[in-house]
């Protein structure tokens, strides 16, 4: 049995979470894995565009911008521009026993001395997955030192037409919802690595 690596990314946790199975061969034998089809690829173009603007909508950021594989060189440099001062960053990455996490946008506050965090998501409606997701994140980012204020999911608004995309996306707080699911992370995430260290799945 091959040797866990040393961090897990949000999306392979979150295939944790809908099928331990799932993500123990993905570990194990990735080779098993689909290849990314064309319209898959077309999905996380889009997402790529998505995200872009929603920036956007928080200008002067710092963008963490190392490659999605080097987890340490995107710790070091969000880590750089905390300490540094900087208010708004995006990408900034996190990570917490084991689970790694990139966030869309922080905003820092100097009133309250806390972040917000924005989840970008190329839906219409918060869906209860993208509780699962943000609530990781948001529970990997606090637990890496991150005193988080509010958090807010960022989706599509089915009302925006093109060429005017002043009014794209919707802005959901999803804070009180998180505090509700919050307890049960920190099991689920024991849960999931002490069966992918078993084996027993």
């Amino acid at each position: 049995m091959k040797a866990l690596p040393k961090l897990l990314s949000k999306t392979r946790m979150m295939k944790g979470y809908r099928c331990t199975k799932a993500l123990y061969l993905n570990i194990q034998n990735p080779e098993l894995e689909a290849p990314i089809t064309e319209a898959q690829q077309a999905l996380f173009d889009q997402g790529n565009r998505i995200g872009e603007e929603a920036r956007k909508r928080f200008p002067g950021g710092k963008l963490v911008d190392n490659d999605p594989w080097d987890y340490i060189g995107s710790l070091k440099k969000t880590r750089n521009y905390i300490d540094g001062g900087a208010h708004v960053i995006y990408e900034a990455a996190f990570e917490h026993n084991g689970c790694y996490a990139r966030a869309d946008v922080l905003v820092f506050s100097p009133t309250t001395k806390r972040w917000t965090m924005f989840e970008v998501k190329s839906s219409t409606k918060v869906k209860p997955e993208h509780l699962d997701d943000v609530g990781l994140q948001a529970w990997i980012i606090a637990n890496a030192g991150v005193s988080l204020e509010k958090i807010y999911v960022m989706h599509l608004n089915a009302d925006c037409r093109y060429p005017d995309l002043s009014n794209l996306f919707k802005k959901v707080d999803v804070t009180d919802k998180l505090r509700v699911k919050y307890p049960g992370i920190a099991p689920k995430v024991t849960e999931i690595f002490s069966t992918l260290k078993s084996g027993q799945v």
